[in-house]
């Protein structure tokens, strides 16, 4: 049979998205006021960007990065904000940025819905915990050109996601920001932003969903747009993750990638994915799918998701027909072949990364449950996924 070849559109990515807007609010600026258009996620943070009175109730939704970068935000501009999101995102966590917000000044209050009393902050040094969330010290980040002193942030404890912090640090510099880092120490002082005209690339989270398409059909070519080599997206690291899957990738001076299958399959895979949490739902669906053992690591932190996506990935599996084995935020799969005559429904528990993650797997048999929350990130989602059936 030959081979397929289809152009593949993704979204822009939100974490670059999202802290170019933040720039943007800062500076008073609607420049990037375009890249709202993309999903749920960044509509909300638009909104919240572009609210001028001086008392808002704000509704955040789902959106985590939101929720903390918005938190951040608000504490530095005048008026009273009011914040309130979804059951789920009331659980999900905050204290840590709040406690470190209120020691350089900021007047919030801890409990839903989040009442902030926006002023000008001191700066000084805070220290912060990591673990939970990167989004903490990256709210911090943006926010400290414009404090009335130089900010140092100590971040006590292991850090997760640390290639978002990377990506904070590397778009403060494109916007004329000195940011130091150094060890688990950073340092950023009063500046002033500037705005340069960017284009914002592709996601490469929202890239590993066709990596996996590619890697259980052979008969696939898939040719998608605007995505970097040399990308500030962590996830970019799913390149090197799907090449033990079969999934080659070429990497074109037009900045685009083709990627196909090679047929050349790992016979075991060990992957940790501290700093790239978003990946690990879709290489344990698609090394189950393709049955290669496999034991993931540095899981910790998906229980603090838009599901706890732990407990969520491995519900999905089951009714898919497979086992997997959790310990110690470790996960493992024998490559045992499915339980027969499985059926049943995927709960996505409005994760959209469950959702986009199983959609190989819908038949007549299994059925995925409100498929819409895909809009939370990427709403062509099912439209650039269907181009991939071959009948």
């Amino acid at each position: 049979m030959n081979r397929k070849e289809i152009d593949i559109t993704l979204p822009a990515s939100k974490s670059i998205a999202q802290r170019f807007m933040l720039v943007g609010a800062v500076c008073c600026d609607n420049y990037y006021k375009y890249l709202h258009n993309h999903c749920a996620d960044l509509q909300i943070f638009y909104n919240a960007l572009t609210c001028n009175n001086h008392t808002n109730i704000i509704n955040l939704g789902l959106s985590g990065t939101a929720l903390r970068f918005i938190t951040a935000y608000l504490s530095t501009k005048e008026g009273k904000w009011i914040l309130t999101g979804s059951k789920r995102l009331q659980e999900r966590p905050i204290t840590p940025l709040i406690t470190a917000l209120k020691t350089l000044g900021a007047q919030i209050t801890e409990q839903w819905p989040i009442t902030i009393h926006g002023k000008k902050l001191s700066g000084g040094t805070v220290k912060i915990e990591a673990s939970q969330s990167s989004q903490f010290v990256s709210a911090l980040m943006l926010i400290a050109p414009t404090m009335q002193n130089s900010l140092t942030i100590h971040i006590n404890g292991n850090i997760t996601s640390l290639p978002y912090i990377k990506l904070t640090q590397n778009i403060m510099q494109a916007c004329g920001i000195d940011v130091c880092i150094n060890n688990n120490i950073i340092t950023i002082g009063k500046q002033q932003y500037s705005l340069p005209h960017i284009t914002v690339e592709n996601d490469w989270s929202a890239a590993s969903y066709f990596y996996q398409i590619v890697a259980i059909n052979k008969h696939l070519i898939l040719n998608i747009n605007n995505l970097y080599k040399n990308s500030m997206q962590g996830d970019s690291i799913v390149a090197q993750l799907f090449k033990q899957l079969g999934v080659q990738t070429i990497y074109n001076n037009n900045n685009s990638i083709t990627i196909y299958n090679n047929n050349t399959l790992a016979q075991y895979i060990t992957a940790d994915f501290t700093n790239t949490p978003d990946l690990f739902t879709t290489m344990a669906a698609t090394c189950c799918a393709k049955q290669i053992p496999f034991k993931f690591s540095g899981l910790q932190n998906l229980i603090h998701k838009e599901s706890n996506r732990i407990a969520s990935t491995i519900e999905a599996l089951n009714v898919c027909g497979y086992n997997i084995s959790v310990n110690n935020n470790i996960a493992q799969y024998n490559g045992h072949s499915p339980l027969t005559n499985n059926n049943g429904t995927i709960n996505t528990y409005n994760d959209h990364r469950i959702a986009m993650a199983f959609a190989p797997f819908e038949n007549q048999f299994i059925k995925i449950d409100n498929k819409k929350c895909v809009e939370k990130s990427f709403p062509n989602f099912y439209a650039e996924y269907n181009k991939t059936i071959i009948n």
